[in-house]
């Protein structure tokens, strides 16, 4: 319990506590993968309930499965009597976090320096074989050669 002015406030009885409980529930309701990346909820002035999550393929995968999910959301809400506590019109989807790549960004050379001289013994029987070796061998040896 909080005090505040002299009164007590239970705060899990609080309007907005409980609207962002219900909120939680709704997304919970559309499946495990949305309610590990949800942040949360909120329903703005026009009576959209706008969803926020943390990664933008779940909230692409949350809009091409809109209708699936509105759905879901509508069977949870009639059966937990959520009209008390929540009003919405529609639902949306958006990214907290924007993520951007930097396509000027230089690769990193991640190629080690040859240690072998390209001097090996070629003990294998195929001849195939052996000329693949001795390719190898080759290449070896000239890239030492250019350094």
């Amino acid at each position: 319990m909080i005090q505040r002015n002299e009164k007590e406030v239970d705060i899990f009885t609080h309007p907005k506590f409980q609207e962002a409980q219900a909120i939680k529930k709704l997304v919970s309701s559309c499946g495990d993968g949305y309610i590990k990346a949800f942040s949360y909820g909120s329903i703005g002035d026009d009576k959209k309930l706008t969803l926020y999550f943390e990664h933008p393929a779940i909230t692409h995968e949350f809009t091409i499965k809109h209708e699936q999910n509105l759905q879901k959301m509508r069977d949870i809400y009639k059966k937990e009597k959520m009209v008390g506590v929540l009003f919405f019109k529609k639902v949306e989807a958006k990214t907290l976090n924007k993520f951007k790549i930097n396509q000027n960004k230089k690769l990193k050379d991640n190629r080690y320096a040859e240690k072998s001289s390209g001097e090996f013994a070629i003990n294998c029987k195929s001849e195939r074989i052996r000329s693949l070796f001795k390719d190898i061998q080759e290449i070896i040896k000239d890239k030492k050669v250019e350094k």
